[in-house]
């Protein structure tokens, strides 16, 4: 239950962030790389104990 709670806020936060990001004009592919970027980050240096 608690991954799943964790993992309804990140996929909200990643929504929040590229509506807000087409609405300022920005390209939302720029976005998903970024997201993707730091995901991979996270996960190859231990910060998530999964």
């Amino acid at each position: 239950m608690a991954n799943q709670i964790a993992l309804a806020g990140s996929l909200a936060g990643v929504c929040e962030s590229l509506t807000y990001a087409k609405k300022m004009g920005l390209d939302p592919t720029k976005n998903i790389r970024n997201h993707s970027f730091w995901g991979r980050w996270i996960r190859s240096n231990g910060c998530l104990h999964a």
